[in-house]
């Protein structure tokens, strides 16, 4: 090994430490800027439709009260029942299990086989932990007052800066054609990734609505909780609708029949199964092809590292660059003609048959 080769490998090892050191340092900073990227990405249809009656600026103030006022009024809504509901959860949720391992038919025979109470168990000793309690929530809350407010002005800034931002970066490309390209692949993606994620979060609302408005209903405890928690995993194609409806599923047959459960359950599948041959396949064409392997990885590893945003930011990050491949797969480079070489004979002039 030369001494350049060593050296090469000793800069490139502490190149890397550097570079790990400076994003763990700056993990919250880059959070805050890729949850402002997606914040404005979705927003600006909105701002740009309204820019269409009223100045940009003052659409985009608009927008943004618009979304804060809405955002507050959920966020008060389940704050205010978070804590006692939390509680309740936590109470009722070993005794649903254990109401259901006391049966003696076949579903009671495999709640004991799958160790349901000890699962349940496990999970309510863990529940603070991960969520926290409705006063940890809420202090937490508060106290991340400043950093919404530091996204907000950076989604404002991106919302005005951002297109002439990224003109700038493909005015760096000097090649015209090239440029053309990349800027229809980026539009394209936007594009895609915008429709997507917009339709997304309307079946996860929906679904988180219709699961509140059954869990009201049967009068099942904690419907904000597992309302939350089935809007949530709804965002996953193809299996969220379904996974999003296990824990009401598992509370109607311990506090009110098993012949409603397993109504609940056909109604569910019946549900996940229209969803993903009707309204997906239509969704797709629209805007892209998404399976759930990859969100649902990335919203485990996101929520293990950041927790819920991460989960969602994560995801959403996700079906971007998802986006920016299958827009750069079904955009076809033209073919650039290669110059003749100077051994081969044009066609014009190669000679024929009869030698003239």
């Amino acid at each position: 090994m030369t001494i350049g080769s060593a050296a090469l490998i000793v800069g490139a090892l502490i190149a890397a430490v550097v570079a790990r050191n400076m994003f763990v340092s700056a993990h919250r900073i880059i959070g805050w800027a890729v949850a402002a990227s997606v914040v404005a990405l979705l927003v600006e249809p909105v701002v740009a439709r309204l820019s269409r009656h009223m100045k940009r600026i003052f659409a985009l103030l608009l927008t943004l009260i618009g979304i804060g006022a809405v955002a507050g009024a959920l966020s008060y809504g389940v704050f205010a029942n978070l804590q006692s509901e939390s509680d309740h959860l936590k109470s009722e949720a070993p005794k649903a299990a254990e109401r259901i391992e006391a049966r003696t038919d076949q579903l009671g025979e495999y709640a004991r086989d799958f160790k349901l109470v000890e699962r349940v168990n496990d999970f309510v000793e863990n529940f603070d932990k991960r969520v926290g309690s409705g006063g940890q929530v809420i202090r937490t809350a508060v106290g991340t007052v400043p950093t919404y407010f530091v996204c907000g002005i950076l989604t404002i800034f991106l919302l005005i800066y951002g297109q002439r931002m990224v003109e700038g970066g493909l005015a760096q490309i000097s090649d015209k054609a090239r440029r053309k390209r990349m800027n229809d692949v980026l539009i394209d993606a936007v594009h895609k990734a915008r429709n997507y994620m917009g339709w997304a979060i309307a079946e996860a609302v929906a679904f988180g609505v219709v699961a509140y408005a059954f869990c009201r209903l049967l009068d099942l405890p904690a419907p904000v909780v597992l309302a939350l928690v089935a809007g949530a995993l709804a965002l996953l194609p193809y299996i969220g609708f379904f996974l999003g409806a296990i824990p009401i599923v598992l509370f109607t047959a311990g506090f009110e029949s098993i012949a409603v459960a397993i109504v609940l359950v056909f109604a569910v599948i019946a549900i996940q199964v229209a969803e993903a041959l009707v309204v997906r396949r239509r969704v797709d064409e629209k805007t892209m092809h998404v399976g759930p392997a990859i969100p649902v990885i990335v919203a485990l590893l996101g929520f293990e590292i950041y927790g819920l945003g991460g989960a969602g930011y994560g995801v959403a990050i996700a079906v971007l660059l998802l986006a920016l491949a299958d827009a750069a797969a079904t955009d076809e480079e033209p073919e650039i003609p290669t110059p003749l070489s100077p051994a081969e004979p044009s066609p014009a002039t190669e000679p024929d048959s009869s030698g003239t």
